[in-house]
C-alpha cells in the first residue's frame, strides 16, 4: 500500500513502476533515486552517439556493445532515448512532474 504524497517521489512509469532506470539507482534510505556513478556515463554516451546522427538503433546497439560492453536490446535503446526521466522529469498516473533527481542529459542532447 502506498502512503503519503507519491507525486514527490521519482518513478519511471515507462521503464518500470518505481525502479530506477539505467544510469540511476534506488536509494532506500532516502526513498529517492540517485545517479549511478558507474552507469550514468554510459547512458550519457548513448545519447551522445545517437545525437551525432550517425547511428540507427541497430548500429547504436553494436557501437555501445563494442565501446562500452553493454548489451541491450534495440527496443530498450528506444525506451532510453524517449524516456524524459533522463531530463529530470517523471510520469505519475499519466501526468508529467519535475523530479528531484539529477538529470543525466541536457534538453539539447535529448532532442
Amino acid at each position: 500500500r502506498l502512503q503519503g504524497d507519491w507525486s514527490s517521489d521519482v518513478c519511471s512509469s515507462d521503464l518500470s513502476s518505481c525502479c530506477a532506470p539505467l544510469g540511476y539507482r534506488n536509494n532506500s534510505m532516502t526513498r529517492s533515486i540517485d545517479v549511478d556513478p558507474e552507469r550514468a556515463p554510459m547512458v550519457k554516451r548513448i545519447f551522445e552517439l545517437y545525437a551525432s546522427g550517425e547511428h540507427s538503433l541497430i548500429t547504436l546497439r553494436r557501437t555501445v556493445l563494442d565501446e562500452l560492453g553493454l548489451r541491450l536490446s534495440r527496443s530498450y535503446f528506444d525506451k532510453i532515448l524517449k524516456n524524459r526521466f533522463y531530463l529530470g522529469y517523471f510520469l505519475w498516473q499519466g501526468v508529467e512532474y519535475k523530479g528531484t533527481h539529477e538529470p543525466l542529459v541536457s534538453g539539447d542532447l535529448f532532442n
